[in-house]
């Protein structure tokens, strides 16, 4: 267990210094440079992994997106596209408090690196009717965000569990449907805590106008999430609606400044940069084999292992397809028979597990990036975080020692 030994070392530093107040970039990159020397990287791998985590053609791309998804949002506030968004949905809704849980759970239906960011501005613009502290925002946020990847099959992590498994998405999708169920539970018990109810509008009928007044308001979102249905890379897709919205309504040179310093900051590129060299250095030295091999030779009950080891890895590169990707291998035995039948009940546990330890992750990018956007303090946001995740993990046990194995046998597969 001395890996473990090492990772809880790193964490704990991670902890340390985000409670000294440090960036999280710089703590990312000081925790890689912890890393390598902990698990005895050579120099030359090392300086490998900085250069692949900083430079490397996806992480190039991951700025980009992260840097357009941004200013897109800076160019829908500048033009009101956010207000008359807010208007629609609240005459719709007749509630702020489900306004602001609909709008990252709408953007979460889009698989996308660092979605939180659009939904972070209405959010904000909402949540400027009500009282409410940064943590309370970003936590709105980031949660309703990451309600669907338990079900929702365009997420890699469902269709790469299916491919290891060589069963329909179908299926894993239908055995992690109480999750999705806890994960809504959860944010609706724990999310608006403390915010009050305000009047509710009242739309008489022109529910049509409004559905057509808010499509029309959030085109770019729409043709966004279009183009990622149809395997428009998405750089390009931000790009054009970039593009598109500039030309449209020809910001003044002010207003272009604005949007540029809003929407392009150091500290955004630095949080993007220091988790992709945290993730290369942890890839690259072999911490996330080492930490299941200790898990695996360890005598611990069968749940339990197959729970904990995806959950470290979450926790660790805050990446679903690096949980699946690393430890369903390994933990293969566990999920299908010598005759190859699919024990469901462990392949929901290892999926509940890893993805309870991506939301918790320190290093998870839509967390660090929203946290950054409202100023929010980290560790009071993950004081927050605890119950819903533990509404989640108790329906989890619920679900795996009583309901995964009657509901297959039923469904029949």
């Amino acid at each position: 267990m001395i890996a473990a030994v090492k990772i809880l070392i790193i964490l704990g530093c991670m902890v340390l210094l985000i409670r000294k107040k440090v960036g999280v970039g710089y703590v990312l990159l000081i925790n890689a440079a912890l890393a390598a020397v902990l698990f005895r990287m050579s120099p030359k791998d090392a300086l490998t992994s900085v250069g692949t985590g900083a430079f490397w053609l996806e992480t190039l791309q991951l700025v980009g997106i992260i840097v357009l998804i941004m200013v897109m949002g800076e160019i829908m506030r500048a033009v009101k596209n956010f207000d008359r968004t807010m208007e629609s949905l609240e005459l719709l809704l007749r509630d702020t408090r489900a306004v602001m849980a609909a709008i990252p759970a709408i953007i979460g239906l889009l698989p996308m690196p660092g979605g939180a960011m659009l939904s972070a501005p209405m959010v904000r613009a909402m949540s400027d009717k009500v009282e409410m502290p940064p943590e309370q925002k970003t936590f709105i946020n980031y949660w309703f965000r990451h309600l669907w990847e338990y079900v929702w099959p365009l997420y890699p992590g469902i269709i790469l569990t299916a491919a290891l498994l060589e069963i329909p998405a179908r299926n894993v999708v239908a055995v992690n449907l109480p999750l999705n169920a806890a994960a809504i539970l959860g944010g609706l018990l724990f999310c608006f805590q403390g915010v009050v109810r305000p009047e509710a509008v009242h739309v008489g009928s022109a529910v049509g106008k409004h559905v057509m007044r808010l499509i029309a308001n959030l085109w770019p979102i729409v043709v966004v999430v279009v183009a990622v249905l149809f395997k428009v890379p998405l750089l390009l897709s931000l790009s054009v609606v970039c593009a598109v919205l500039l030309i449209a309504h020809r910001p003044n040179r002010e207003e272009r400044r604005e949007i540029a310093r809003r929407g392009v900051t150091v500290e955004t590129i630095s949080l993007i940069v220091g988790v992709k060299v945290f993730q290369a250095v942890i890839d690259r030295s072999g911490a996330a084999s080492q930490i299941v091999d200790a898990f695996v030779s360890v005598n611990v009950p069968q749940a339990l292992l197959v729970f904990a080891v995806p959950f470290v890895i979450g926790v660790l590169t805050g990446l679903t397809l690096a949980f699946v990707g690393v430890t369903f291998p390994v933990l293969m035995p566990f999920f299908v028979s010598e005759t190859g039948v699919v024990a469901y009940p462990y392949v929901m546990l290892a999926y509940a597990g890893g993805y309870l330890g991506v939301l918790f992750s320190p290093v998870h990018l839509c967390l660090v990036l929203t946290r950054e956007y409202f100023k929010a303090d980290l560790g009071q946001v993950y004081m927050l975080l605890v119950r819903p995740i533990l509404v989640v993990l108790a329906i989890t046990v619920v679900w795996f020692l009583f309901g995964v194995g009657p509901f297959v046998k039923w469904i029949g597969f």
